[in-house]
């Protein structure tokens, strides 16, 4: 890697037609996630340095959905300022201080799960902030990554970024970016749900779904129930007794139907996007 050059990758994971993916999908996942890090470049850099900074693309390589972020210094940059050659930023430590913000946003939406924290407190002088979900769950941030966390542009730029993979019927299953071992994160399709615009639901209170378990993630706590032609994600409690986790499980594995209540966000056109379960039912004896 060139000392001038930073390259990072962007793919696009899934069971794809001849390693194909909807055109409009990719064009626009590319251009949010551009504007995302542009975001957290204001946030995070000197002015001097955003400005400086430049971000290319280049185009998808042959047989793979990989394309190559290159973050670059302006030209003009060096010759507009030799005085401070010397001490311009180095491009790795800014782009990878880019990276890890928009890396921490990501963390934090998929720690929060759609939901509000119980509370938020600044610890160590006002320099982090402690994000507490509750039930000894709490996550700690640094300041500036907190003030990321409340762009409403960041959280619409993410929401476009992630969008291919809460489409009905999209092949699409996962999204990553890969800037190192450090500096890489990825979006599955089961956590997209954590990045739709809260401006743009609704919660409804104690709902009831009728349907057959079409997927569960017990390490998230996530998954699907599909009712008639719908799929509708949901997330259940750690404190969700055994034996309603067991209706579930028995559901998927033997296409039981099954009732799951709860707390479900809706977008304004009244179609769930969320259900969060507060009990599992069913009308057959399972054992």
């Amino acid at each position: 890697m060139s000392s001038e050059l930073y390259r990072f990758q962007l793919s696009f994971r899934g069971q794809l037609v001849e390693n194909s993916v909807d055109a409009f999908d990719v064009a626009n996942t590319i251009l949010a996630t551009s504007n995302s890090l542009s975001e957290v470049a204001n946030a995070k850099l000197d002015r001097q340095t955003a400005d400086a900074l430049k971000l290319n693309i280049s185009a998808f390589r042959e047989g793979s959905l990989v394309t190559d972020f290159i973050y670059h210094f302006a030209p003009n940059f060096i010759v507009a300022a030799p005085a401070i050659v010397q001490a311009a930023p180095d491009i790795i430590k800014a782009s990878t201080t880019i990276i890890d913000g928009l890396k921490t946003f990501i963390e934090v939406k998929k720690f929060l799960k759609g939901k509000q924290p119980e509370s938020v407190r600044a610890t160590d002088g006002g320099q982090n902030v402690i994000i507490n979900m509750g039930d000894n769950n709490s996550l700690t941030i640094n300041y500036s990554d907190y003030r990321l966390v409340q762009s409403q542009t960041l959280a619409k730029n993410v929401s476009k970024m992630t969008e291919p993979l809460r489409k009905e019927g999209s092949l699409l299953e996962e999204i990553d970016l890969e800037g190192g071992k450090e500096h890489s994160f990825s979006i599955p399709k089961d956590e997209a749900q954590f990045f739709e615009p809260t401006e743009n639901l609704q919660t409804v209170s104690q709902v009831k779904y009728r349907g057959v378990i079409s997927k569960i993630d017990s390490k998230v706590r996530s998954g699907y129930i599909t009712v008639g032609s719908r799929r509708i994600p949901f997330m259940y409690p750690e404190t969700l007794p055994e034996a309603q986790y067991i209706i579930m499980a028995e559901s998927l594995k033997r296409r039981i139907q099954i009732t799951l209540t709860g707390d479900v966000q809706m977008d304004f056109e009244s179609n769930p996007r969320l259900l969060n379960i507060t009990s599992v039912e069913s009308e057959l004896q399972l054992f």
